[in-house]
C-alpha cells in the first residue's frame, strides 16, 4: 500500500533563519533513503490569536451529524488545534421560558445545555446558535402585541446568563433562519431581529442567505449584522452574486463566506477549502465557514454505504477523529489570511507614519496584486480535485509576503 507521510513544523521559540537537515527512511530490505529538508523561519511574529473566524456547524451541544459521546471531545480538540474559534450549537441551548399573560418570564428555561456546551469551548471568540425560529414564539404570532415583549424577555434572560459565563453580547451570534429562500422567511428574520435588537442591540444576527437582487431590500439589510453567502455561487461566471455582496458590505454588513458542497473527498482542498480565506480577504471579509465539520455520513471510513452526502473535511468514526487534507487546508488558510492582514496593516502603518519608506511602493503593489494572483490563476475556481490547476501559487505568494514583511520592518 502506497501512503503519504506528512511532517509539520511548529517553530515556536526558534530564531529566524534557514535550517538544513534530512529525513532518513530505512526498511528491512530496501536501501536507506535520505530526503533533504530545509526549514525557513521568517523574522516576523504571527499573533497568538489569528484574525480569521472559522466554523463549521459541528453542533457539539448534542450528538448528531456523526458527533457521538465518544468522539465529541477528540473532535473539539482537533478543531481547536486548527484554529476553529466559532463553534455552533442548536436552538436547544437557548430554550424558551414559560411566559405569563403580560409576556414576562414566569418560569426560567434550563441553562445546563448552554453551560455544558460553552464549557467545551472555553476559548471560543464567537458562539453561534442556529435558532431555527418560526413565525411565533411560544405560540404568540409575529404581529401580536405580546410577540416583541416575549422575544425581548427571552433574549435578555440569555444575555444576562451569558455574561455569567464570560460571554459578552457581541460574542453571541444567532442564525434565525437557515438559508432563507423566500420573502416570507426574510420577514420572519426581520420581525425577530427587530425584537431582539430592541432588547439587546449588541447581539449579532448572522445570515447565510444568498439572495437575488429583488430580495436585497433595506429592511432585511437593516435586520442582519453578518452576511455569509455561499462562496461557490460567487464563482459562477457572469453572475450577480459578487456585486450584491459588495453592495451589502458597502452598506456596513460584516462578511463571512461559507461553502456547502459534497462529497468532500471529491473536492480540491486547495481551491475549495484553502482559497475561501483568500476570497474573504479580497472582499473585506472576516470569516470562513464550511458545512460541515460533523460527518452526516456516519463513519468516514466507509462512505460508499452511506445514504447521506459526506461533507466533513476530516475523518470521523464513532470513537475517533483523524486528520484529513481538507481540514489541513482550512488550517493553512488561517495562516494565509494572517499573512495578507499583516501586510495590509504594515502598508497602512507606513503610509501613515513613514510615507517616504523606499519599499512602500513594492509593499503596496504586492498587497494589491496578491489576492488575484492566487484567485485569478487558471483553474482556481474549479473546485473538484480532479480539475487541473497549479496548487503551489498560494504558497509562493505567502513566501513573497513573508519576505516583504521582513524587509519592511
Amino acid at each position: 500500500m502506497t501512503r503519504q507521510v506528512w511532517f509539520s513544523f511548529k517553530p515556536v521559540g526558534l530564531d529566524a533563519g534557514v535550517r538544513h537537515g534530512s529525513l532518513t527512511l530505512t526498511g528491512a530490505t530496501a536501501e536507506a533513503l535520505r530526503v533533504p529538508v530545509t526549514l525557513r523561519v521568517f523574522d516576523i511574529d504571527f499573533p497568538a490569536q489569528p484574525r480569521l473566524h472559522v466554523g463549521g456547524w459541528e453542533y457539539t451541544d448534542g450528538t448528531m451529524y456523526g458527533v457521538t459521546a465518544q468522539n465529541r471531545e477528540p473532535l473539539i480538540e482537533h478543531l481547536r488545534s486548527r484554529y476553529v474559534d466559532s463553534p455552533w450549537a442548536t436552538a436547544g441551548v437557548l430554550g424558551y421560558p414559560q411566559f405569563d399573560g403580560a409576556g414576562s418570564i414566569a418560569k426560567e428555561p434550563a441553562t445546563e445545555p448552554l453551560d455544558t456546551w460553552v464549557a467545551r469551548w472555553p476559548q471560543a471568540r464567537c458562539y453561534h446558535v442556529f435558532c431555527n425560529v418560526r413565525d411565533h414564539i411560544a405560540g404568540t404570532k409575529i404581529g401580536h402585541p405580546l410577540f416583541e415583549p416575549k422575544v425581548g424577555a427571552w433574549i435578555r434572560f440569555w444575555v444576562a446568563h451569558c455574561r455569567t459565563l464570560g460571554i459578552e453580547p457581541h460574542q453571541l451570534s444567532l442564525l434565525l433562519v437557515d438559508e432563507p429562500g423566500s420573502r416570507a422567511e426574510d420577514e420572519t428574520i426581520i420581525a425577530w431581529s427587530q425584537a431582539i435588537k430592541a432588547a439587546e442591540p449588541d447581539v449579532v444576527i448572522f445570515d447565510d442567505g444568498t439572495r437575488p437582487q429583488e430580495r436585497v431590500l433595506p429592511d432585511i439589510l437593516a435586520a442582519v449584522d453578518i452576511i455569509c453567502p455561499h462562496r461557490p455561487r460567487l464563482l459562477e461566471p457572469e453572475g450577480e452574486a459578487v456585486g450584491l455582496v459588495r453592495q451589502q458590505v458597502e452598506a456596513g454588513k460584516r462578511l463571512y463566506f461559507y461553502s456547502c458542497m459534497g462529497p468532500a473527498r471529491l473536492l480540491d482542498p486547495y481551491a475549495y477549502h484553502r482559497l475561501q480565506a483568500w476570497s474573504a480577504f479580497e472582499h473585506g471579509g472576516e470569516g470562513s465557514f464550511f458545512w460541515a465539520f460533523g460527518s452526516s455520513s456516519g463513519d468516514s471510513w466507509n462512505e460508499y454505504v452511506s445514504a447521506n452526502t459526506a461533507y466533513t473535511p476530516l475523518f470521523m468514526s464513532r470513537d475517533a477523529v483523524t486528520p484529513g487534507k481538507h481540514m489541513e487546508a482550512i488550517r493553512q488558510s488561517v495562516g494565509d489570511f494572517e499573512y495578507l492582514c499583516m501586510l495590509r496593516d504594515r502598508v497602512a502603518d507606513l503610509e501613515a507614519n513613514q510615507p517616504n519608506h523606499p519599499l512602500l511602493p513594492q509593499g503596496r503593489a504586492l498587497l494589491a496584486e496578491a489576492p488575484q494572483r492566487v484567485l485569478g490563476a487558471p483553474g482556481a475556481t474549479a473546485l473538484k480535485w480532479e480539475d487541473q490547476k497549479d496548487t503551489t501559487i498560494a504558497d509562493g505568494v505567502c513566501i513573497e509576503i513573508g519576505e516583504m514583511l521582513e524587509r519592511l520592518k
